[in-house]
């Protein structure tokens, strides 16, 4: 059985460091310079955290208690665990993605590193001391793909599907050189061997997927690129991109391309998401009204897509959120749950521009939608979410936020309703130590806990894999 709950792709900063810091403490480096907290790592944390929990409140799907209510520390959570801390090389480094889980294994991507400094597939195997980390694949740039900064879907034959930001061999001297590619990992009895199903060719085809990949039930694929499209955007919109079999190769299709028309959004770089009645839904980190990002949704009309904005985020400095770079989640029920870089209250002492970030709900009601502002964040619970929630019933949300906190170093957080609106029930706050810092992807909820990566810290400070027991 394979699980695959959301993704997050974006590296929304682009910086230029000198050639003597190391692949894995640029990240950090640079995270650091933009948002300079003040607060000491604590160095040699222990890798295992145990924390009481206090009384049960009774009622809670896993036993987490409701604590005080917003703007007060909130506890930890159970156990804390890293699995796996990346090294740098062969083993890859800083993770953007979430966790795969397939037969116990986990399957995730390092956008660096790797023997080839292009990043990695890799596999963490359990067993009585542990997990055991095996390179599933290093990518080489040109022809295979460089930055596999999305997470991995898979198919019930257990081939694996990935999306790389640059390489491939199409867009030979693009904004970035190569465009990025799709692959497919397919597994033997000797391994996984790797194939290029699709290489981005740039205006007015995609360019740059970022985002991770969602499947239908005839086995087609669905994402999007931050670039490309048919618009008059530098490098392009972006676009929505349908990959359908056709034997033993796949037929690309360009099912949508942002217009830069002053309305409609601009950039996504963020996965899809299904509705029940098979409509796409995402986001686009900016454009729209306000020209601060939107949600969308495509819904399939005759032999194509229509489009409709759902919400414009509102102007910066207004409480409303700025710049999505997540993608949004669906719960049974049709809730629509996302969240936001930026927005909402100011991030004061941190060094970060542009708010904290905060939570959100779309509802149906008929032919309207219902949006709701259900959390803003403060610095010390966390700032710029970059990576879609993990819903549970009830409208309880787990989540990370890349930066802030109580150690700066970036939170795992539990939103719950109650009587006077969404407080923040439980929270784990990196050190930037042992634990790791800076998480950017999403979480993976199963039986025992959430699963999540960091991107920095950790022994080589080039990330990890970690479990919180829930």
């Amino acid at each position: 059985m394979w699980l695959l709950r959301h993704s997050y792709s974006a590296a929304i900063i682009v910086a230029s460091m000198a050639s003597a810091i190391t692949p894995c403490s640029a990240e950090t480096q640079l995270l650091e310079q933009i948002s300079p907290i003040g607060y000491s790592v604590k160095a040699g944390t222990s890798v295992l955290h145990k924390a009481d929990l206090g009384a049960s409140t009774g009622g809670a799907s896993y036993a987490m208690r409701l604590f005080a209510a917003k703007n007060q520390v909130a506890p930890a959570f159970g156990a804390f665990q890293i699995l796996y801390d990346f090294s740098g090389n062969p083993d890859g480094a800083s993770p953007h993605s979430p966790i795969l889980v397939g037969n116990g294994q986990l399957f995730g991507t390092t956008q660096d590193a790797g023997a080839y400094g292009d990043g990695t597939v890799y596999e963490l195997i359990p067993g009585p001391g542990g997990y055991t980390e095996k390179v599933v694949y290093s990518f080489e740039g040109s022809p295979d793909g460089n930055t596999p900064d999305a997470g991995l879907v898979a198919d019930e034959a257990g081939n694996l599907y990935g999306t790389t930001t640059f390489g491939g061999s199409g867009c030979i001297g693009g904004r970035y050189g190569y465009c990025g590619v799709v692959f497919k990992l397919t597994p033997s009895a000797s391994g996984y061997s790797e194939s290029v199903i699709y290489s981005f060719q740039g205006p007015p085809d995609g360019e740059d997927p970022n985002s991770s990949l969602i499947l239908d039930r005839s086995g087609a694929l669905y994402g999007t690129t931050s670039l490309g499209g048919t618009s008059t955007c530098n490098g392009g919109c972006g676009t929505v991109f349908k990959l359908t079999p056709n034997g033993d190769t796949y037929d690309e299709s360009v099912l949508y391309s942002f217009q830069n028309d002053g309305s409609d959004g601009v950039y996504p770089w963020a996965p899809l998401a299904f509705d029940k009645k098979g409509a796409l839904w995402g986001t686009t980190s900016i454009g729209g009204a306000y020209s601060t990002g939107t949600v969308f949704k495509l819904s399939p009309s005759g032999s194509g897509y229509s489009e409709s904005i759902i919400h414009s985020f509102g102007e910066v400095g207004s409480s409303d959120g700025n710049n999505p770079y997540a993608g949004v989640t669906i719960d049974k029920s049709g809730v629509v749950y996302g969240d936001t870089q930026a927005g909402g209250n100011p991030c004061n002492n941190t060094g970060i521009v542009g708010g904290c970030g905060i939570v959100f709900s779309i509802t149906s009601k008929g032919s309207r939608y219902d949006y709701r502002i259900l959390y803003t964040f403060a610095p010390t619970e966390g700032a710029q979410p970059l990576a879609p929630l993990v819903a549970e019933s009830g409208g309880v949300l787990y989540g990370t936020t890349s930066l802030a906190g109580s150690n700066g170093r970036g939170v795992v957080f539990k939103l719950a309703p109650g009587k006077a609106g969404y407080v923040e029930t439980s929270a784990y706050d990196f050190t930037g130590g042992a634990d790791g810092a800076f998480p950017k992807s999403g979480l993976l909820q199963i039986r025992d806990g959430i699963y999540g990566t960091t991107s920095a810290g950790g022994s080589a400070d080039c990330g990890g894999v970690f479990r919180i027991r829930i």
